[in-house]
C-alpha cells in the first residue's frame, strides 16, 4: 500500500473501509510494519488535507503523494500517485506535487465523464 492505495482507502466511507482493512491489515502490518493506529492516523490526515502523503514508510528514502479518482457519485474508482526520493520531494515541495497530482486526477475525471461514463453503481445493482 503506497500513497495511491492510501488515497483510495481514505476516500471510502468508514463501514466499507473497516471491511477492507479486515482483509488487508495483517499483510500491511507484517510486510511494512504499519500498525492499525498508524494507518488510522494516515487516513485521518489524508481526509483532512485532501491527498495522501507517505514518507519513509514503505521504502526508506522515498516520499509519495496520492489522490483518488472519484466517479460521479464521489466514490473512488482509482488513484494517481507519485513517488520520488525524499531529497526530490522534501516537505516544502509536497503541496506543489499534490496540486500537480490533483490536476492530473481532474483531467482523468473530465475525460471519463466527457464520454458519458457513469462509473459507479448501475441501476438495479446494490
Amino acid at each position: 500500500m503506497g500513497a495511491a492505495g492510501l488515497a483510495i482507502l481514505a476516500a471510502i466511507e468508514q463501514p466499507e473501509r473497516d471491511g477492507v482493512l479486515s482483509d488487508v491489515l495483517g499483510p500491511i502490518e507484517d510486510d511494512w510494519g504499519i500498525s492499525r493506529q498508524t494507518l488510522d492516523k494516515l487516513i485521518a490526515q489524508t481526509r483532512r488535507q485532501g491527498f495522501s502523503r507517505i514518507e519513509d514508510q514503505i521504502t526508506a528514502g522515498v516520499a509519495e503523494v496520492g489522490r483518488p479518482i472519484l466517479d460521479l457519485f464521489g466514490q473512488p474508482v482509482g488513484s494517481v500517485g507519485v513517488a520520488a526520493p525524499v531529497v526530490r520531494m522534501p516537505a516544502a515541495r509536497v503541496r506543489d506535487v499534490a496540486d500537480a497530482v490533483g490536476r492530473a486526477v481532474g483531467h482523468i475525471q473530465n475525460r471519463l465523464f466527457a464520454h458519458g461514463s457513469r462509473v459507479g453503481p448501475r441501476r438495479g445493482s446494490s
